[in-house]
């Protein structure tokens, strides 16, 4: 039902799915022993479900209201995501698997979407667009840099593997 999404994986080897459990799945770990997902309940959490045996660790943040997407970075920890606190705008934020606080990476309005590897392999950027005008931050703090030649309308879609180029898709 729409308040108990399932989390699943499955091997390309052709096995059957197994249920890691309840929620909105988004990312695995580097090493594949982790599911990084949200919960759909009141408040929401951003939970780690093994991908074999272990307990789920939730990271719960009374603060954040909404979590609209969630990336890895490329150590398996801390991890970033798109949310909001009560009263305020959507922005992007970091924070650790041990729960602190969550630090913000972008101004409000800055947001990327579900399904985006928002995270430059090297962990250092991060791609967050506002009104269809992506930008890159640095994870550590410091100024938005724009991306030279972005034309109003032009969606992030990728990093390059090596993390020095990334890719847009033509705004319409």
């Amino acid at each position: 039902g729409p308040a108990r999404w399932g989390v699943y994986l499955r091997k390309t080897s052709g096995e059957p799915a197994v249920r890691l459990g309840d929620g909105q799945a988004f990312a695995l770990s580097p090493d594949g022993k982790m599911a990084l997902t949200r919960s759909l309940g009141t408040p929401p959490e951003v939970v780690l479900l093994p991908t074999g045996a272990g307990e789920p660790i939730r990271i719960r943040n009374d603060d954040i209201t909404n979590f609209e997407a969630t990336d890895r970075m490329p150590d398996r920890q801390p991890f970033v995501f798109s949310g909001s606190e009560s009263g305020q705008g959507v922005r992007s934020y970091i924070q650790g698997i041990d729960g602190g606080e969550p630090r913000p990476i972008t101004p409000e309005g800055y947001r990327f979407w579900l399904g985006q590897k928002a995270v430059s392999p090297t962990g250092k950027w991060l791609a967050a667009e506002t009104n269809g005008a992506p930008s890159l931050f640095p994870i550590e703090g410091g100024e938005e840099r724009e991306i030279p030649g972005v034309e109003p309308g032009d969606e992030f879609v990728a990093w390059s593997t090596d993390g020095r180029s990334i890719f847009l898709a033509a705004g319409s």
